[in-house]
């Protein structure tokens, strides 16, 4: 199953490719034309600035098309988007940029002066990707679905800011919550006012719309005037924001006469809403919603309905479809009704855990899906078609085995051999012994594939079934017919045409699978 963002961002390029897909001011992207420009933003991050697969790309800017296509650039080379507050101090830049490492910082003009004093190659961000007749193709990055897409940092309210990381199945399974919880999520077109370096700006004004299929329009400046037009002008059905930006809204003038029917999903977050702001949209027929997410639940943690938020606008919801949320007392019990606790938040649409943390991550996320390599498939031992060891253990371990199914009294071995020290030489089974036909097939076969060494490529079907159809049939399978006409079953293993073949087709089936390993975001690079 594919998990990561890129196939449904290039299936809406194919599907849509002359609609809209994001829009700042004057300037307009469709479908293939963003396809186009984060292809060549790309390439340009790849050529000039040495940027590959698990390297951090430090973005900085207010939203605005130019900022969509650095990201996507850098996403289409496996890289690790990490947003910079346009609005940080040189000092918190410094530290941001101290904790992801980013191979180049790509920024604004007006955001240049903060970050020129530190030790990493800075970009134009209004340039990045706009030189036409460049590379317009790349070759494919093996980007898998527990890779990092983004690092955002957290506000730094209980301490030091934290990098908690977004991977491509967390983001899929969250924005997989979103339409579960609110259909509409789908194809929606979004008004992002928000900054990149939030979950408002980087989920609800980024990824999540473009991911689902919609289409985003981006007010850099923040006017609520312009907000207002921008809402009727491109049929916007998608708001979230702060709470001071709807306050704003609703305090201008054009406000009461403002045509606002396209906008279906209004909520907001951050700051405690008032009932009377509730009920001011709730005059125009929006029903405004107050939402409840950390950083670590990549924004959304419960959103209430449109009909629990005008009966109770205090509330933040019971919880998502998916994503479980409880209040709970020290001892983890459930919280009685107005009782305080600590809130737990549970599901698929957590994020993945914090950037280069082991411990933390596995203190808050518990170390489920948090886990630096989630879900991978425990080993499995390799083992004969028979059950019994594979080859590679010792030849005393393999005798101990088939004494036990043997008997005590039929399997003997030569007296007193271990005692001389010879403990080269492997352990005789006497006369007696080896007359049980199986036995003796059975160690035969053991002694033939410990010899044999790996094959090279699969035999194909034919070979591969083979191995699932009993002894007496191998040689009726292979058409062959014994010139002394002796039945298949008297022959020897080996004389079956093509047997040894068979062999190393079980074996190359039932070998161990290679553990693949990439660390990108819990050890140094």
């Amino acid at each position: 199953m594919n998990t990561t963002i890129l196939r449904p961002l290039s299936a809406w390029t194919t599907r849509r490719p002359d609609e809209l897909a994001v829009a700042c001011g004057a300037t307009s992207l469709t479908w293939a034309q963003l396809d186009a420009a984060s292809t060549r933003a790309a390439a340009e991050l790849a050529a000039e600035h040495g940027v590959t697969y698990g390297d951090r790309v430090a973005i900085g800017g207010r939203p605005t098309t130019e900022w969509v296509v650095t990201a996507l650039g850098a996403i289409k080379l496996g890289a690790v988007v990490c947003p910079l507050n346009e609005r940080s101090g040189a000092a918190d830049l410094a530290l941001a940029v101290g904790q992801t490492e980013p191979t180049v910082i790509v920024v604004s003009e007006a955001l240049a002066a903060g970050v020129s004093g530190l030790d990493v190659p800075v970009a134009d961000l209004d340039r990045v990707g706009r030189a036409e007749g460049s590379q317009t193709e790349l070759a494919p990055v093996p980007v898998r679905g527990d890779d990092p897409v983004a690092v955002l940092s957290t506000s730094g309210s209980t301490g030091t800011p934290k990098g908690v990381v977004f991977t491509h199945e967390s983001l899929i399974s969250s924005f997989f919550e979103w339409c579960l919880a609110e259909p509409t999520f789908l194809h929606a077109r979004a008004l992002s006012v928000s900054s990149m370096a939030f979950g408002a700006g980087l989920l609800n004004g980024f990824l999540g719309p473009l991911v689902l299929g919609g289409s985003v329009v981006y007010l850099p400046e923040w006017d609520p005037s312009v907000a207002l037009a921008l809402i009727r002008d491109h049929h916007v059905n998608h708001l979230g924001a702060t709470t001071l930006f709807y306050e704003q809204m609703a305090a201008h003038p054009d406000f009461a006469d403002a045509d606002l029917s396209s906008l279906t999903i209004a909520f907001t977050g951050g700051n405690p809403v008032t009932a009377d702001l509730i009920r001011l949209w709730g005059d125009k027929g929006i029903g405004l919603r107050q939402a409840y997410g950390l950083t670590e639940s990549q924004s959304h943690a419960t959103i209430p309905t449109v009909p629990e938020a005008m009966a109770k606008p205090d509330s933040v919801g019971i919880g998502g479809v998916l994503n479980e949320f409880h209040v709970v007392r020290v001892d983890g019990t459930e919280c009685a009704t107005d009782e305080p606790g600590e809130i737990v938040i549970d599901g698929p649409g957590m994020a993945a855990g914090y950037w280069r943390a082991p411990e933390l991550t596995e203190d808050v996320f518990g170390g489920g899906q948090a886990a630096h390599r989630r879900h991978r498939r425990p080993r499995r031992r390799r083992q004969h078609p028979s059950g019994r060891p594979d080859q590679g253990h010792h030849h005393l371990r393999r005798h101990q085995h088939l004494r036990r199914r043997t008997g005590a009294g039929d399997l003997r071995t030569r007296r007193g051999r271990r005692d001389r020290g010879d403990r080269g030489r492997r352990p005789r089974v006497r006369r007696d012994a080896r007359r049980t036909r199986p036995h003796r097939r059975r160690l035969r076969t053991d002694r033939r594939r410990r010899r044999r060494p790996l094959p090279g490529p699969a035999l194909g079907v034919q070979g591969a079934t083979l191995r699932r159809i009993p002894r007496r049939a191998a040689a009726a399978y292979r058409g062959h017919e014994d010139p002394q006409g002796r039945p298949p079953h008297r022959l020897r293993r080996s004389a079956l045409p093509g047997n040894a073949d068979r062999h190393r087709v079980t074996r190359l089936i039932r070998g161990r699978r290679p553990r693949v390993t990439s660390p990108l975001w819990d050890e140094d690079r």
